[in-house]
Formats: C-alpha cells, sequence, structure tokens
C-alpha cells in the first residue's frame, strides 16, 4: 500500500472498485455457503472478522506503514473462512488483486500461488476427486488478478508522472525571463532554455 498523493484520482477510484469488488464477492460467499448448509452464525462471524480486518488497510496505507503482515493477516483469515465453508475460495480473487497491489511482484506470486494451493484442493478436501476445472479456472484468474493489479499501479503512476510533469512546465512558464542588455555577451544563467520545456 502506497501512501504516494494522486493528483489524479485514478488510485481513488480504483480502490473504491476493489472495495465494491470484495463487497460483492463476501455477498455471494455468505447466500451460497448459508444454502449449502453451513451454520448462518459461522458463515458471518468469520465473514465479519474478515472484512473488520480487512477494513484496516486504509489506516495502514495512510500511516505510510508496510502492508505485508496486513495481507498476511488477510491471507490467514481467509483461510478460516474456507475452512467454515468452501464456498469463501470466491474471495481468493480479491486476495490476489490485494497481493499485486501491496507487495513487490515475486513476493505477490508466491501468496497468490499459495492462495491458488488452497483454492485447487479444496474441492479434493471435499469429494476427494481432482478436477482440471478446478485448477486451471483458479490459475486464469490468479493471472488475470494479478495482471490487472500491475496494470493498475502503472496506470496510475503514469497518471502521478504526468500530473507532475505538467505542473512543471505550468511554473517554468510562469517563471520572468529577464532580457540582457544590449551589451551582454550571452544569455545569463537564468535565461538559458530549460530543457524540460524542450
Amino acid at each position: 500500500m502506497s501512501s504516494t498523493s494522486d493528483p489524479t484520482g485514478t488510485s481513488r477510484w480504483l480502490r473504491l472498485g476493489q472495495h465494491a469488488l470484495l463487497a460483492v464477492l463476501a455477498v455471494v460467499c455468505a447466500v451460497r455457503a448459508i444454502a449449502d448448509g453451513t451454520h448462518p452464525a459461522a458463515e458471518l462471524a468469520a465473514l465479519a472478522l474478515f472484512a473488520g480486518w480487512y477494513a484496516l488497510g486504509p489506516r495502514v496505507a495512510r500511516a505510510g506503514r508496510d502492508g505485508t503482515g496486513w495481507l498476511v493477516g488477510l491471507v490467514l483469515l481467509w483461510g478460516l473462512l474456507v475452512v467454515v465453508s468452501p464456498e469463501n475460495v470466491w474471495l481468493a480473487f480479491s486476495l490476489w488483486l490485494l497481493a499485486g497491489h501491496v507487495l513487490p511482484l515475486l513476493p505477490a506470486v508466491l501468496t497468490s500461488l499459495a492462495v491458488l494451493v488452497v483454492v485447487a484442493l479444496e474441492p479434493v478436501r471435499h469429494s476427494g476427486e481432482v478436477s482440471y476445472a478446478a485448477i486451471i479456472g483458479p490459475c486464469i484468474g490468479m493471472v488475470v488478478a494479478l495482471g490487472v493489479a500491475r496494470a493498475q499501479q502503472a496506470l496510475v503512476r503514469d497518471g502521478i508522472e504526468r500530473q507532475r510533469l505538467a505542473l512543471r512546465r505550468a511554473g517554468g512558464e510562469r517563471r520572468p525571463h529577464r532580457r540582457a542588455g544590449p551589451g551582454a555577451a550571452g544569455p545569463g544563467r537564468d535565461e538559458r532554455a530549460d530543457p524540460s520545456l524542450a
């Protein structure tokens, strides 16, 4: 979680989209788990614990702290949710997105693979059968989520850099240029062309 300011507002909208996606997935998981026979109190209590820890994420980011510990805690709570009901594996997509945002590339991939193993093995734990669909589908979801997260980061960085360059250019154009006197040998130090404006 980066505390870098984004004057374009892009990161704010991306974060809101991620929060909305996680909320929708949590509702879907709760409905499916309860319909599948999971005790409603157990499912809702585990989801509330997961959501409460998730809600700490923005505070961690605002404090400028590393979000690795927060993400590890979220993954562990998700593991508890999966024990409560296998339907909660659907929240893995949000975890993959978060891993791509919070962690550097290699730790993000390793964390995502650990989540993928749980997602792929969960059907085996319940039915005892291995299905290619249960492995290929989550693999595609993980790759897409990591790709989207990295693309979003690049988009935000690009927006911040463009805004920074635009502000620098606007500041340079407002700077008064002194003219050399008639007897001057050449432009003074302040009158040389600013390469950032070229």
